[in-house]
């Protein structure tokens, strides 16, 4: 391999280098199937061999299974550290021919975040130049549970600081796709809210 291009979808441009191709993942699983040959084996014997292939050689860290009719056309494997969107590659020969396909579950990195701290969030807008940078908008709402709403294309990292220890809080579900809302519940008297942006990957120390 001498170089790697973004494995797109026939048919489909990418021409934001930021905007890798990929394909969502649930239930921890990704797939490679040979175009021509995985319809034939889409039917419901098939998939329950497959299944019951997965459940009784899969390993939930690392695992790659092949199907058992046609192992070299269609393969499963565990995606990484689970559900999510994740890139695959082509590697390229010097000649320009595919030799290897892949896809980055992200293991191999960590994020880099930046970030800013505000003080337990009074009701309405919180304004912050990093939140007008990631074209997001953060709010406590004026009824209910002390909570943050978050609004934008990139779901921040909110963590709860409190003397030495931080503790992420999970965003809950919401009614809008871009919504996310941070459910803060009682806090210490001495907590402060840490908002958090991946804005860049690192590599991993180890594994």
């Amino acid at each position: 391999v001498v170089r790697w291009e973004p494995a797109a979808f026939a048919g489909q441009e990418v021409a934001d280098p930021d905007a890798i191709p990929g394909y969502g993942v649930d239930a921890g699983t990704g797939c490679f199937a040979c175009a021509d040959r995985a319809g034939a084996l889409d039917t419901e014997a098939d998939g329950e061999a497959l299944l019951d292939r997965v459940l009784n050689t899969g390993v939930p860290t690392w695992s790659a299974v092949g199907h058992p009719s046609a192992p070299e056309a269609v393969v499963v494997f565990s995606s990484g550290w689970g559900d999510g969107f994740y890139g695959s590659w082509w590697g390229l020969d010097d000649g320009g021919e595919p030799v290897v396909l892949i896809t980055d579950f992200d293991v191999l990195t960590l994020p880099v975040f930046e970030t800013f701290v505000i003080d337990a969030p009074s009701r309405g807008s919180v304004s912050h130049p990093l939140l007008d940078r990631m074209g997001g908008a953060l709010w406590r709402p004026w009824l209910g549970a002390l909570r943050l709403v978050h609004r934008g294309p990139r779901t921040p990292r909110v963590r709860v600081l409190s003397g030495s220890d931080a503790t992420v809080v999970v965003p809950s579900s919401s009614n809008y796709i871009q919504d996310a809302t941070f459910p803060l519940g009682a806090l210490p008297p001495d907590a402060r809210v840490e908002i958090a942006y991946i804005v860049g990957q690192r590599a991993a120390k180890c594994l």
